[in-house]
């Protein structure tokens, strides 16, 4: 008999507690397409050639160059 009152007391906990859900779904354009650069020369020795990326800015996207640095 105990135990069913523990369980009751467990279920109306559960049905009484303040619940909340939350779905975003995000539909938006894709970059565009990469584009290509033609690495130059490396600045030194032990440095490598990072590509160019699109980044999201607000609601479209920027063009980031490619560059040489340093591997960490």
């Amino acid at each position: 008999m105990r135990l069913a009152w523990m369980y009751g007391a467990v279920l109306a906990t559960a049905i009484t507690a303040p619940s909340s859900a939350q779905v975003s779904v995000y539909i938006g354009v894709p970059p565009p397409a990469i584009r290509y650069e033609e690495p130059p020369p490396v600045p030194g020795p032990g440095f490598i050639w990072v590509e160019g990326y699109w980044r999201p800015f607000g609601h479209h996207y920027r063009w980031m160059k490619g560059t040489g640095t340093v591997p960490v």
